[in-house]
């Protein structure tokens, strides 16, 4: 819609849908990252939740005071076991994260692994401006979204597949909850909306991976 507004030749302006979040291929692509991996990720100790914080784009709109009070709050809690994974395209403040939390014996930065396989890890799934929170939603992970860090409009707000939490307080009392946590994202006509609306571009399933194939060969 954006393209056409500018110019674009609506004649080829086509909304195929997400190959990358088409659930055929985020099972598969999970399946192969985890015959890749040579990794062994942190073991929690007993009762520990296992969370997985994503670092956004810092320059789109996000509060990095604030980011980083959350990461302090979090790992203040010695029942979490966290990992921050840092943007897969930004490196900018990776430095402040790992001054942030050496010497923190429940806490890591990731850069290495692939995210699917740290959601895959995860009880709970820290997300915020970034699309891979639908890798999350498709793997069914409790999944917390923080619109308090960032000033954007995003397509996870406000939606009830995902816990929102509007400042620390709300994100803590959350957290606490630990591994009763309900993911909420269990209901299965609100899931079908938003896949049919954000992944398949439709009113309906569409199989986006033929859709490509059909329009290419």
């Amino acid at each position: 819609d954006i393209n056409i507004t500018l110019g674009l030749n609506q004649k080829i302006a086509i909304a195929l849908g997400s190959l990358r979040y088409f659930p055929e291929w985020s099972k598969l692509n999970l399946k192969l990252v985890k015959e890749d991996s040579t990794s062994v990720l942190p073991i929690p100790k007993s009762n520990q939740l296992k969370i997985v914080f994503f670092c956004p784009h810092w320059d789109h709109n996000v509060d990095i005071k604030k980011t980083f009070e959350t990461l302090e709050k979090i790992i203040q809690n010695k029942s979490y076991l966290l990992i921050v994974r840092t943007h897969t395209r930004e490196t900018k403040y990776s430095k402040n994260i790992n001054n942030l939390l050496q010497d923190q014996s429940n806490a890591i930065i990731n850069s290495k692994d692939h995210s699917p396989l740290l959601i895959d890890w995860a009880d709970v799934v820290i997300n915020f401006a970034s699309s891979i929170g639908i890798e999350a939603l498709l793997q069914n992970k409790t999944i917390i979204n923080l619109p308090y860090l960032h000033e954007n409009e995003t397509i996870f707000d406000d939606n009830e597949l995902f816990h929102n939490a509007n400042n620390i307080n709300e994100l803590q009392n959350l957290l606490s909850k630990g591994k009763n946590l309900i993911s909420i994202n269990k209901d299965k006509n609100k899931l079908e909306k938003f896949m049919n609306k954000e992944i398949y571009c439709s009113d309906k399933f569409v199989n986006v991976l033929e859709r490509y194939y059909e329009l290419l060969k």
